[in-house]
């Protein structure tokens, strides 16, 4: 039995299963039970159902990833029997030194726990844990028996008490309150600083919670003190040193700190943690590490977003669905221009993150977008407008008017139209900016480069949609009014006929969000159900079925029909070509006598060119403009036409025909040759009585000779139809 559907233009077939609720709950809570009801002191060799309850979970939290938020209801049911029976555990071990703190069932619970916990997200299963004042004093014991054991397969359990120890850290009392009697004075502090440094320089998932550890730490009131002398001993890890997984423990310490600490904590310090940031990429053993530059990124961010005033100097507005202009900041004394000081060292920090907008790494690229429009969200409006400016100089790198982008105008272009997204979204794009900006990004709507057998740019592309679906949100419509027409054009264009579904998706949502918050874009409603997230997800719908709907608007058509011809049909992939002529046809045939004769005299021009690609394009669309000439059936004036598609075979030279690996070239032939055949292209051309054969009797033959099946069967197909026309003896006699 056959599918009704082809796989070779479903482009979300693999897409995982969307869900309504948390609906396997219940299965879900039961196999916890499984793995909480045992004795996990136990040595007895797990059984099956135990097995089977901790793969069942790490299989449902995979299957949840993407939708964790379903879990919400359910997550004290979820959270709270786990880490009761870790902590129960922990209390036991702690009060009895001959018991085993990792046993298989507990590594397989504080599993079960992780899993959880990565489903979710540490931020909020972590509120879930016990943080009662007795549970200090038994996670910190339990963390100092652990590691002596020499259970290698206890990350998890270490992992889960870290976590657990960094919550019990926020507690609002003095840790010397908890000294034992007679010990030395700060002993506790000493104790946690201890065992967050033991796991910094870990390389699995530990340094994590001891970095959160520690932040949280050196962030107390009490022992902030503590930090001076952390990032003194940090300094040589970071600047010297090619010890990767300390760098990143300490990186680590500073990006948390500075995201939960105060400033009057942090105020001495950030020179020193900025000095630092910067240093680190001098370090050429470690600035290799996209990691690294990542948490560079985030550092000085971070520190300048410190450093700046926190009262917004930018009033961000946001406008609503039913047009009402509502402001985030309201409430909130705003600084004035005058008010406003920037620090000397905002400079540095802001071209680390024009430096990140160009990295090699889209991680890094986005990192620099994000905190690059936080800082310009802080500062004054003329100081925003000049960071814009060098956002848009950016572009200017890699690009000459006229001329064609390379391959290494890819990184700065994603970076520079993220930031520009970004600053949209934040409501940091004036009205005079607007043109410029608009202008830049029309320009990477349609980033699309070859490089060797594929191309790139479709990050840019994806870049260049979120910053068209931001700025909507917060422009107001008078200020975009004169682009509305020529972003709509290029938004329906790129979400009908991109060769990714991603792209196609990403510009259909912003198409409807100018749609829903501006009411600007021609036909608006009308084309939204052609070009919705699932009309648009499979590629042959969107191509054959949606795109002709959407042409009979004509503001779009003259747009889509261009764009078929000047890049889908040049396109690199081969099936690209053959669905762009199939959906070429499907439009042209609204008016075929008007709109075809333009499309045919352009393509004729290509039939000539050097670039295999950009003929066999030329040649798929000749062949179904034909095609679609001869399901006209009105006679004479189709049969005529389609004559004049026959002579430009004529047009074909031999090397292309002859070339290596043309048997797409040849089978696409053929079929032209089968789809313009006529009485009058025959009767036109006295072929028989001249003595080297016409040019589509050439390719014929080569056809008909050629390797492939492929090839030969379009040959004979075509010799068929010629056939039906007039009797082939002669030329069998030839």
């Amino acid at each position: 039995m056959t599918s009704i559907v082809d796989d070779t233009t479903v482009d979300d077939e693999t897409q995982p299963r969307e869900h309504a609720y948390f609906e396997k709950a219940d299965e879900f809570l039961e196999h916890l039970k499984t793995l909480i009801g045992v004795d996990l002191f136990s040595d007895e060799e797990a059984t099956e159902e135990e097995r089977n309850a901790i793969r069942r979970v790490q299989m449902i939290c995979g299957e949840y990833h993407e939708q964790s938020y379903l879990w919400d209801p359910w997550l004290e049911q979820i959270v709270a029997p786990p880490i009761e029976a870790l902590r129960q555990h922990a209390a036991r071990v702690v009060e009895s030194a001959d018991k085993d703190p990792a046993t298989v069932r507990a590594n397989w619970l504080a599993e079960a726990t992780y899993q959880i916990v990565n489903t979710r997200g540490s931020k909020i299963i972590v509120s879930f844990f016990p943080h009662q004042v007795s549970d200090l004093s038994v996670a910190i014991a339990y963390m100092q028996r652990l590691e002596p054991s020499g259970s290698r397969g206890a990350w998890a359990i270490r992992y889960i008490v870290l976590l657990w120890l960094s919550l019990i850290c926020r507690l609002p009392f003095d840790l010397s309150n908890f000294d034992p009697e007679g010990g030395e004075s700060g002993s506790t502090a000493d104790t946690i600083e201890a065992i967050g440094l033991q796991y910094l320089d870990k390389a699995g998932l530990e340094r994590d919670a001891a970095a959160l550890l520690l932040a949280r730490l050196y962030a107390r009131q009490d022992t902030h003190t503590r930090f001076k002398n952390f990032l003194d001993q940090s300094e040589p890890h970071l600047v010297e040193s090619p010890n990767l997984f300390r760098a990143l423990g300490a990186m680590q310490v500073f990006t948390e700190i500075l995201k939960s600490g105060g400033l009057d904590q942090l105020a001495l310090h950030l020179p020193q943690i900025l000095e630092l940031a910067q240093k680190l990429p001098h370090n050429t053993s470690l600035s290799v590490h996209t990691v690294i530059r990542k948490y560079v990124i985030k550092v000085s961010g971070r520190v300048g977003l410190k450093l700046l005033p926190h009262t917004p100097t930018n009033r961000i507005t946001i406008r609503t669905l039913h047009g009402e202009t509502i402001s985030p900041n309201e409430g909130f004394a705003s600084s004035t221009e005058s008010e406003a000081e920037i620090p000397d060292e905002i400079e540095g920090i802001i071209d680390d993150m024009l430096n990140g907008l160009r990295d090699r790494d889209t991680t890094i690229r986005w990192s620099a977008a994000k905190y690059i429009a936080r800082i310009g969200s802080s500062v004054p409006n003329d100081f925003t407008s000049q960071l814009l400016d060098a956002i848009l100089d950016i572009y200017q790198t890699h690009f000459v008017e006229g001329g064609e982008l390379n391959t290494a105008a890819e990184p700065s272009w994603h970076g520079a139209t993220l930031a520009c997204a970004e600053f949209a979204r934040q409501g940091l794009i004036s009205g005079n900016n607007v043109p410029k900006t608009v202008n830049w990004v029309l320009k990477a709507l349609f980033f699309d480069v070859k490089k060797g057998t594929h191309s790139i740019g479709s990050n840019v592309r994806d870049a260049a949609c979120y910053f068209l679906w931001s700025l909507p949100r917060t422009l107001d419509p008078n200020a975009m009014r004169p682009y509305a027409t020529r972003l709509a054009q290029s938004l329906i264009t790129l979400a009908l006929f991109d060769r990714e579904v991603h792209i196609r998706r990403a510009a259909s949502a912003a198409f409807q969000e100018n749609v829903g918050r501006m009411g600007l874009f021609p036909h608006g409603i009308e084309v939204l159900k052609w070009i919705d997230f699932y009309g648009v997800g499979v590629r042959r719908n969107s191509f054959v079925v949606s795109a002709p709907e959407v042409a009979r608007h004509e503001v779009y058509r003259g747009h889509l029909l261009n764009y078929l011809v000047d890049t889908t049909l040049k396109h690199w992939d081969p099936d690209m070509r053959s669905i762009g002529a199939e959906a070429l046809k499907e439009l042209c045939k609204a008016d075929i006598y008007t709109l075809a004769p333009p499309v045919v005299e352009r393509l004729k021009g290509s039939l000539a060119f050097v670039d295999s690609h950009e003929i066999h394009g030329a040649i798929l669309g000749l062949r179904e403009i034909a095609e679609g000439l001869r399901e006209e059936q009105d006679g004479e004036r189709s049969t005529k036409f389609r004559a004049q598609i026959f002579e430009l075979l004529d047009r074909l030279t031999d090397s292309s025909i002859k070339g290596y690996k043309n048997d797409l070239l040849l089978e696409a032939t053929s079929q032209l040759i089968g789809s313009s055949l006529s009485d009058i292209a025959l009767n036109a051309r006295p072929d028989l009585d001249v003595k080297s054969p016409p040019k589509w009797r050439f390719i014929l033959d080569l056809c008909l000779k050629h390797r492939s099946d492929v090839v030969q069967d379009a040959g004979s197909r075509a010799v068929g139809m010629l056939s039906e026309l007039r009797s082939s003896e002669r030329d069998i006699d030839q």
